[in-house]
């Protein structure tokens, strides 16, 4: 055979992963022209051009040494050839020979790969080249696989087919050359074969290795151990007890108990011809049987460290990408998805609110973190609210102002078949500030007549306790906002009710059927009771708008699959504040300046006209800002198809245009209620409030915190995860050792304690228990979890109980 390296293909050459090939495939290396044995493993190796040029010089062969660094798995097809002839030349038959059956499947192995493949040094086999990667290397029916720890002799002898003769009716392979391929990326073929392949056994040759333990250390251990009572049956011959098939079974285990306290081979025979069940003939009479089953150990215990190394790598990595991610504030492995897209048009929202050098909408307000303030009026009226608060937080003013413009332009004005109304919550902890949104729009409206003062008609500070209740209101007032305070209370009787028509489900009823009822063409149905003079007619065009605040946990949890898949939370606008308790405000200022006084004077008299007269006005746009929001409309429509069957998702989508186009005419008819047009800094800031809003929701959902399914606790498990390798979470009070949390390893106990108050596990027809569970299980399956061996917790940490290695969290997981 015609041997051609120079045409192997470059990205194997490229590596400095090359040895000379010595006597029985061994690899070498050369240093000051001699030959020295080389590790497979570790090294050290050659450029190729270095072994390339002193195989050619001493007629050598070279290969490359795969590594778990490289991105290369070698499929190596053993074609067994013709070993014996008769006097006649004829084959002799022998089971040693490919059969005809595995010529054909290794053809459908060369040609489903379709990369790089070369015919082995003796010509008798193949040599198939992918990128791609296996855990341990496999071999089955003449097939062996390997990604790493492995020196593969190379010939540049590239092969496409392998054909085969008949003599005397034996099937004789012939393996005709071809033309070179690239290697090709294979990762999703090599795991459907694999999944069929048996780890090759590892050949253990049994080394004697000091003990580290004296003998009475390991029986003080392992009668303290989570098996202890297994151990000591065992001990005392009980091994009928469990369920052994033999008294060899029970042997392999408990030789495996004294193995794992200790290395040295003698020193476990001792022990184990010590107790009632090493003393039998078998296992005395010499040392075949128990050096049998100690290479039988020793072999499994090989892999076993091998896997419990190669997670422990993983995982320290892991942790470092982590923390290297989140002290940069950058999210690990981006790959895209509807975070990527959320997050490139927040990043065109900054930077065309930067271009602009929009001033706020006064020079008197304050610079704070959060929020950006509105403009105009709106952005006026909000750093009022500020101000005046004991406690000010700007997402709280913000919240307010933008709602109380809501509820008295909402129905005077529209923007074609739909008025201005919205739903906003405002979600903080408690103790941060909140009743400002009350106490704020209270003093505008104590500002009397001329002033803010005429908006008193258009707010409503009712508790609104079922949907009749709400209904009953609009008979005598078609537009207002509601300044509803613990609205995830209600969210939390929602859940509750969802099987039953009681009282909240019906506010959610006529809620969902009045979010779309604001325009001037629209029909609200009336209420009918035996009493006629109750009766409350249908009306036309009812803008209702509500303003709530609640807490996260409250709010997050209280939210169910259906609230989201059928619309109704996709009405709402949320506005969170999660920084700290802000200082006492030692300039309360409670006074309404006269100026923002009489500009919501006009406009709320102008409405009450409007009205009365069953008139309103169309909100106009300019060209620039619906050139933004027919581009915005498009982003919707790409990003609810994406979401495919994913019903969350795409609602997360569904209203986003309506409230952008519903914010910015509010943020327009308040610069001028004569002529309202929207222009580009409405636009621009009507777009950036939505999207920090579907971003926010979006992380809750893929985090966990929405939803009551399988999925959901299964992402809320990741999520405690990422935030306990982080350092977060309640870990030093659950008195965790420090060292598991840094080496990746976290207590199932800790997940339960985290988890059992969580309404997704709470709600679980099969328990909270039983429901984490099953989401430990799926991390384990989906390649998140390792679970970590019971007694090597003992040893190294003085744990009791399960835990599990991290070793892979979701590229998009938030942490809260």
């Amino acid at each position: 055979m015609k041997y051609s390296l120079q045409a192997l293909p470059t990205e194997l050459k490229s590596k400095k992963q090359w040895c000379i090939a010595g006597k029985n495939k061994a690899p070498f290396v050369v240093k000051n022209s001699n030959l020295y044995p080389a590790s497979p493993t570790t090294g050290p190796w050659l450029d190729f051009s270095i072994a390339l040029g002193y195989a050619t010089t001493h007629s050598l062969k070279i290969g490359f040494v795969l590594t778990k660094d490289d991105p290369f798995t070698c499929i190596d097809l053993d074609v067994k050839d013709c070993e014996n002839q008769n006097k006649d030349g004829t084959p002799v038959p022998s089971n040693k020979w490919t059969t005809l059956e595995t010529l054909i499947s290794f053809q459908g192995i060369i040609q489903l790969f379709n990369s790089y493949a070369e015919i082995s040094t003796l010509g008798k086999g193949v040599h198939v080249w992918v990128k791609g990667n296996i855990p341990q290397g496999r071999r089955k029916g003449g097939i062996e696989i390997y990604s790493s720890a492995r020196f593969i002799i190379c010939t540049g002898s590239p092969v496409s087919r392998i054909k085969y003769n008949r003599i005397n009716n034996v099937v004789i392979p012939v393996i005709s050359e071809s033309i070179i391929k690239p290697i090709e990326e294979r990762q999703g073929i090599l795991d459907n074969i694999i999944s069929n392949f048996s780890i090759e056994p590892e050949r253990i040759d049994l080394e004697e290795i000091d003990a580290n333990l004296t003998d009475s250390e390991i029986w003080k251990r392992s009668q303290k151990a989570t098996n202890a009572e297994k151990f000591k049956d065992l001990c005392n011959g009980e091994w009928q007890k469990y369920p052994f098939p033999s008294q060899s079974e029970a042997d392999l285990a408990l030789l495996s108990m004294f193995t794992f306290y200790s290395k040295s081979n003698s020193q476990c025979v001792r022990m184990f011809r010590q107790t009632i069940l090493g003393q039998r003939n078998k296992a005395t009479k010499n040392s075949t049987y128990v050096d049998r089953t100690l290479k039988i150990i020793r072999s499994r215990q090989s892999r076993e460290d091998a896997t419990e190394q190669h997670s422990e790598l993983i995982s320290a990595a892991f942790i470092e990408q982590l923390n290297d991610s989140n002290g940069n504030s950058q999210p690990v492995n981006e790959r895209g998805g509807t975070k990527n897209i959320i997050n490139t048009l927040v990043a065109r929202m900054q930077q065309r609110r930067a271009m602009e050098h929009v001033a706020p909408a006064s020079e008197d307000l304050p610079i704070v973190d959060g929020l950006e303030w509105p403009p105009g009026l709106v952005g006026a009226i909000a750093g009022f609210v500020y101000g005046s608060a004991p406690r000010p937080v700007k997402e709280v003013a913000i919240v307010s102002a933008l709602g109380f413009m809501a509820g008295i332009v909402g129905k005077s004005y529209n923007i074609g078949q739909t008025g201005l109304n919205l739903y906003i919550i405002l979600i903080a902890q408690s103790g941060v500030g909140k009743e400002a949104m009350h106490s704020g729009i209270g003093h505008i409206l104590q500002s009397g007549e001329g002033l803010g003062g005429d908006a008193k008609s258009f707010i409503n500070f009712t508790d609104f306790a079922s949907g009749p209740a709400l209904t009953k209101a609009f008979k005598e007032n078609q537009s207002f906002v509601n300044v509803a305070g613990e609205w995830g209370r209600k969210l939390r009787r929602l859940s509750l009710e969802e099987n039953n028509d009681g009282p909240m489900q019906q506010l959610r009823t006529v809620m969902t059927d009045l979010y779309q009822k604001s325009g001037p063409a629209s029909i609200v149905g009336g209420l009918t009771y035996s009493n006629k003079e109750k009766d409350i007619a249908s009306l036309n065009g009812v803008a209702y708008s509500m303003i709530g605040e609640t807490t996260p946990g409250t709010f997050y949890q209280s939210i169910t699959a259906t609230m989201l898949e059928d619309g109704f939370l996709s009405r709402f606008i949320t506005v969170e504040y999660e920084g700290e308790r802000p200082p006492t405000n030692p300039n309360v200022e409670t006074v309404l300046p006269e100026n923002i006084g009489k500009a919501i004077s006009e406009i709320s008299k102008s409405c009450i006209r409007l009205n009365q007269y069953k008139q309103n006005i169309l909100v106009q746009y300019d060209e620039e800002s619906a050139k933004l929001l027919k581009n915005f409309d498009l982003t919707c429509d790409a990003n609810i198809n994406a979401a495919g069957k994913d019903e969350a998702l795409r609602q997360l989508w569904n209203r986003a245009h309506l409230k952008v186009c519903r914010i910015a005419a509010i943020l327009a008819v308040s610069d001028n209620h004569i002529n309202p047009i929207v222009v580009k800094i409405h636009a621009n800031w009507a777009l950036y409030i939505v999207i920090k809003d579907i971003s926010r929701m979006n992380d809750r959902i893929m985090g966990g915190s929405i939803g009551l399914d399988d999925d959901t606790r299964y992402r809320k498990i990741l999520q405690i995860t990422k935030k306990y390798l982080l350092g977060g979470g309640r870990a030093k009070s659950y008195n965790i050792h420090p060292a598991m949390r840094k080496n990746g390893i976290i207590p199932r106990r800790y997940l339960q304690m985290t988890t059992h108050n969580i309404n997704a596990f709470k709600v679980s027809k099969r328990g909270s228990t039983a429901a984490l569970n099953c989401a430990l299980k799926v991390c384990v399956e989906n390649g998140n979890f390792i679970e970590v061996n019971e007694n090597k917790l003992v040893e190294m940490y003085g744990f009791h109980g399960r835990a599990f290695r991290v070793v892979d969290l979701p590229d998009e997981m938030p942490l809260f």
